[in-house]
């Protein structure tokens, strides 16, 4: 599988969750981001394996693992917000589920397909 593809059922994954349990995945999600919850280890650990095998995907050019964090990071971000603006998860409609495709599909291609930037100190 390629890393496009791991991103985009990655994608699939996070959308049909706020397509099919919207309330739910607001509430639980708010909670497991918070570290003194019981939901936090686990949430923690899905991020690390995701990070892992992002990178086991890419073994000739490997991410940045910090860069693959914040991206995948991103994408739950993007669900919780846009659930927020859906009355905290009680309006999701088609829309709002293809609006977050088209704002997590654009963040994963521009974040993962441009060259790294250069941030070496420049010499003069």
């Amino acid at each position: 599988m390629s890393v496009e593809r791991f991103m985009d059922a990655c994608i699939d994954a996070h959308l049909e969750s706020a397509w099919q349990l919207p309330r739910l995945v607001y509430v639980l999600g708010g909670d497991a981001q918070r570290p003194d919850s019981a939901l936090y280890p686990t949430r923690v650990g899905a991020l690390n394996r995701l990070t892992e095998w992002v990178q086991s995907l890419a073994k000739e050019a490997p991410y940045d693992p910090l860069l693959l964090r914040a991206v995948i990071l991103s994408l739950e971000l993007i669900v919780r917000v846009k659930l927020q603006e859906c009355d905290e998860g009680m309006s999701v409609d088609k829309d709002a589920i293809a609006h977050m495709r088209t704002v997590m599909t654009r963040l994963v291609k521009l974040t993962l397909t441009i060259p790294a930037y250069d941030a070496s100190p420049r010499k003069e």
